[in-house]
């Protein structure tokens, strides 16, 4: 990536700390080189996203969570319908008779 661009853009990675807790990180980098095309060094920066990131996973927890309700409530929806059409006694609970 550096090698190739000249840069890094937004590389996010986890990374240990030196108190031993992991933590997410988002890296900006860009080499510098000088007039010969040496590089000389990097520069760049270095954002915790651990928040944004343990966010993420939690809307995605979330999401899940109703995707799995609303399926569970179109299914019991379309039981109560069924149930609705013909009734526990067989009978057609909509028009009040047996067959229609």
């Amino acid at each position: 990536m550096i090698e190739q661009d000249g840069y890094v853009s937004g590389f996010e990675s986890q990374v240990d700390r030196a108190d031993g807790s992991i933590i997410w990180i988002s890296e900006n980098v860009r080499g510098l080189k000088n007039t010969t095309g040496e590089l000389l060094y990097y520069e760049g920066t270095v954002e915790d996203i651990t928040d944004r990131k343990q966010a993420e996973v939690a809307l995605r927890r979330s999401e899940a969570r109703f995707r799995e309700q609303a399926i569970q409530l179109e299914s019991a929806l379309q039981q109560l319908q069924a149930v609705g059409r013909t009734g526990e006694d067989g009978k057609n609970v909509l028009s009040g008779g047996n067959g229609g």
